[in-house]
């Protein structure tokens, strides 16, 4: 049959053209591919149409791919008239047609034409050699129809402009394939550009064909490039590879060889900055001066204002392969926001500032000044949780906006104007409109929070480098994060704090579990209620948590089981002491009311509150009468948790020194058959036994009582929970002979026989960390106990600038040896800092009796060696803090010694007061 095949693209929504011969419609397909090529290959497997017809909505890269599969073919494009009438073009001639009037060839009912838009202009192209310029009457305006459509007309020829473009373009391509690396392959970029290259490819066939020329030169000078960095390394600039990069460019192309003198110029100037880094001094940033335990750039703790700057910047190489950033963690990306509040003013840097070609000496003045002004830091590594593992610099981006957004000190009661500026990188610049990623993320935080942030006014731009007078300062965050020399990294105390590591990621990893509306896994309600003693009032975890509570209060049974997880925990002594009160708090401050909790239950219930009090130093005679008085009542029933609560009660007396009481309570249960508490409960007895015959100087009975329990302990069949047990016995032990004054020899082949390894790796490894707080203290008393170990408290000393601390017992008691170390080595105000922090943490209110009796018998010993009292931060005397009622129930003894010790300032007479006010390990 004589008729014309049409393949119509599902866009086209008008009759097809008028043709000489009848058109037979064939619906073109839309294969599900990104790229120009396996579209093609899907195309030239159906029937050669005669005739192509798209409009101005079909995807370019499906109709590129047509042109190219069959470049002979007429393609017709759709277009509006004007009064809403359409019309054929033809793209290569650019003749009109009409459209067929109600013809048998209509194309199936469609929307309505005339409803549509107008046609966007084609885009402005890009690069190629010297073409042929078609003489200005050849670019009139074709006539309204061709008298024989079937004949093939000439493709008009390319105008100035569109040759100035097609250059560009190829230039482009060149220059991409050249740059392309593991970080960026400009994969798009270079698919847009020859899409846009096809479009003339019809009408000069040659083009194509330079395309590929420039894609080729690229290529090699990709490999030139890569030949280059390779043999610098190795030979620097050595004569051998000025000789081999002589001879190796000659034979190349200009651009390719451009392109490698680029890039050793980029060598030369790489190397000459790293060897000038070198021969600079070291860091002189002076670490910053803690705020209540928290860094002085933490976001969250800052105080709340109404109008906020946020900067962001990124460092490191790799933003789109989580796989590749693993194995070169050094080169991952990381994106950094600097937090700026209206009332701070930062000085103004010299112009142009940039952290990388400035001196280490302007780079810790900039820092410094950070440091010591309240802005907020914030960062977040490509490796981190939080970060998608398909990642793209731009979401990275994103993630850390949300972060801060949650975290940023906004006082609900007031409006608030949050401004956020992005430095520009590659395509994306200050043309690039965020508006709608700034509706979509005020959207998503006013639905989770809306008292919160129903006032905020939010911007987000990107910004050239000199966009703002901050963006040096975020610039030299960046460079100190991903500089390879970290001396000003670790002296900034930034990372682990403000900068995240992958580690750190519980707020922001919890907070997207409350923001999907749904409860909490109980051990991620564990870890974000832990945050509640330490959040300030303005920090959204409180209002998170309090959102949870109503909603649990309704979920008798969730609460259940968040309370099954602190006793998990407390069974296993898998909890810190400051952070297991707010737990609890939170679980009697959401109890369900229809809960009735039944007699076992109230007593574990009991016992784990007796637990928070007494890993604070607390003391609640309501609560000790009630948990005993239950403990009997259920001893038949469940002796095994009526001796867990007696231990517990146990610690409660010792806190409240009745050493004696403590003894007798536990010597009932040691009087018992093993099965009747359970072999781990007796174990337990023993142990507690021996820590309250030390408290009243009976050693050797606590010594007795040590090995018997840690034999109990050997017979558990569970491996891992003896294990546990009997090395926090062993603490016991090993205080218990350090207060009998054990000889040097002696109790260093003991310390060395629990660590498995000698003191002085012992001291390196515990000196700068925090995660075995009751081992460092053991270490310290250790240290102090022995005259003859200088060389060993040397050692500890030389490890001071990377002392760290952390909230809760017995990180108090650290500091005040750690105090009491840099007095005997001749630095009283270095020990005076140290003593006033620990007196701090001790007599800080969350914290019950015990620990304010030993922060005031510490407050004096400090106040009598530096001659400087030791004051709460409101001013007020420490001693103040003991109530008068509760000192007068001390033993004698332990008040004569008190009173002896405030007058004393010889060292050997202190630490003899100190064994009776601070018995066995309360010191």
């Amino acid at each position: 049959m004589n008729t014309c095949l049409a393949l119509r693209f599902t866009d086209v929504t008008i009759d097809p053209p008028h043709w000489p011969k009848p058109i037979q419609l064939q619906e073109a397909p839309q294969p599900d591919y990104q790229h120009l090529l396996p579209v093609q290959q899907a195309f030239s497997s159906i029937t050669k149409p005669d005739l192509i017809l798209i409009s101005p909505q079909t995807p370019t890269l499906y109709a590129v791919a047509a042109a190219l599969c069959w470049p002979d073919v007429t393609i017709l494009v759709q277009e509006a008239q004007e009064r809403g009438s359409w019309q054929w073009r033809d793209v290569a001639s650019q003749t009109l047609h009409p459209v067929v009037a109600h013809s048998e060839q209509a194309a199936p009912d469609k929307p309505d034409p005339a409803a549509l838009m107008e046609p966007e202009p084609t885009p402005a192209l890009s690069p190629i050699p010297p073409l042929s310029v078609a003489p200005a009457e050849s670019l009139a305006e074709p006539q309204e129809m061709a008298t024989d459509p079937t004949t093939a007309s000439e493709p008009a020829p390319l105008s100035k402009q569109e040759i100035a473009e097609i250059q560009a373009i190829l230039q482009k391509i060149f220059n991409y394939t050249a740059w392309a690396s593991a970080r960026n392959d400009f994969r798009d970029d270079l698919e847009a550009l020859k899409q846009r290259l096809a479009v003339w490819a019809q009408r000069e066939p040659a083009l194509w064909e330079q395309m590929l020329e420039r894609e080729t030169q690229g290529q090699q000078a990709r490999a030139l490039k890569q030949e280059v960095e390779k043999r610098y390394r190795r030979q620097g600039d050595s004569p051998e590879f000025v000789q081999w990069f002589e001879a190796a460019t000659a034979r190349e192309p200009g651009r390719v060889r451009a392109e490698a003198k680029r890039e050793y110029s980029r060598l030369q100037a790489y190397t000459e900055n790293r060897q000038r880094k070198k021969a600079t001094p070291a860091s002189q940033l002076q670490p910053p001066v803690w705020v209540n335990q928290h860094h002085p750039n933490s976001l969250r703790h800052l105080r709340p204002h109404t109008n906020w700057e946020i900067l962001i910047d990124e460092t490191g190489g790799l933003f789109d392969s989580y796989e590749a950033a693993e194995r070169q963690p050094q080169q991952a990306g990381r994106w950094v926001a600097l937090a700026v509040p209206g009332s701070v003013k930062l000085p103004q840097l010299k112009p142009n500032f940039h952290a990388d070609e400035a001196s280490p000496v302007e780079v810790d003045q900039v820092i410094g000044t950070l440091l010591n002004q309240p802005v907020g830091v914030l960062g977040l590594s490509m490796l981190d949780e939080l970060i998608d593992q398909r990642p793209q610099w731009w979401s990275g981006v994103y993630r850390l906006i949300r972060l801060v957004m949650r975290l940023l000190p906004l006082d609900a009661s007031q409006p608030a104007c949050v401004s956020i500026y992005i430095e520009q990188k590659d395509s994306y610049g200050p043309r690039v409109e965020l508006a709608p990623i700034r509706d979509l993320l005020l959207a998503e935080l006013r639905s989770l929070y809306p008292a919160r942030f129903d006032r905020l006014t939010l911007s987000l731009s990107f910004i050239a480098k000199t966009g703002h007078p901050y963006n040096g300062y975020v610039d030299a965050l960046a460079y100190t994060w991903g500089s390879w020399h970290q001396e000003r990294l670790h002296r900034s105390q930034l990372l682990g704090h403000c900068f995240l590591n992958p580690s750190e990621r519980m707020l922001e990893r919890l907070y997207m579990q409350l923001d999907r509306k749904r409860s909490l896994e109980p051990a991620e309600w564990y870890d974000l209620c832990c945050q509640l003693s330490q959040e300030p009032e303005s920090s959204l975890v409180h209002e998170a948590m309090h959102q949870l509570g109503e909603q649990i209060q309704q979920q008798p049974e969730r609460w259940q089981q968040y309370l099954r997880v602190v006793q998990e925990r407390l069974q296993q002594k898998d909890y810190q002491s400051h952070q297991l009160a707010s737990v609890m708090q939170w679980l009697h401050h959401y109890q369900p009311a229809e809960i009735q909790i039944p007699d076992t239950l109230r007593l574990q219930w009991l016992t784990a509150q007796l637990a928070a009090d007494n890993h604070q130093g607390a003391f609640d005679l309501q609560r000790v009468h009630e948990a005993y008085q239950l403990g009997q009542q259920l001893q038949d029933e469940c002796a095994p948790m009526a001796c867990h609560s007696h231990l517990r009660i146990a610690v409660a007396a010792t806190n409240n020194f009745e050493f004696e009481l403590a003894q007798t309570l536990l010597q009932h249960w040691e009087s018992q058959p093993v099965a009747v508490p359970g072999l781990l409960n007796y174990a337990k007895v023993l142990s507690s036994l021996g820590q309250a015959a030390a408290f009243v100087g009976q050693h050797e009975t606590a010594a007795r009582y040590f090995a018997q329990a840690l034999e109990r302990f050997s017979q558990l069949s569970d491996q891992t929970q003896a294990c546990q047990e009997r090395q926090q016995t062993q603490l016991y032990q090993l205080n218990n002979w350090i207060e009998q004054a054990m000889p040097a020899d002696a109790l260093a082949t003991h310390l060395e026989a629990y660590w498995g390894k000698p003191l002085t790796q012992v001291i390196d490894e515990l000196a700068g960390q925090t995660a075995r707080p009751y081992e460092q203290h053991l270490l310290l008393r250790a240290l102090v106990s022995q005259p003859e170990w200088d060389a060993l408290r040397t050692r500890y000393l030389s490890h001071r600038d990377s002392w760290q601390t952390e909230a809760g017992h017995p990180w108090g008691l650290i500091m005040a040896w750690r105090g009491w170390l840099l007095y005997c080595a001749g630095d009283p105000v270095a020990a005076q800092a140290q003593w006033s922090a620990a007196v701090a943490e001790m007599l800080d209110a969350q914290h019950g009796i015990t620990l304010h009796w030993i922060g005031t018998v510490w407050a004096t010993v400090a106040r009598n060696l530096t001659g400087q009292p030791v004051l709460l931060s409101d001013g007020t005397d420490q001693q103040a803090v003991v109530p008068q009622t509760w000192y007068d129930t001390l033993d004698p003894k332990i008040k004569t010694a008190f009173e002896h010790l405030q007058s004393e300032t010889d060292l050997a007479a202190i630490s003899q007061q100190l064994k009776v006010c601070l018995p066995f390990n309360f010191k």
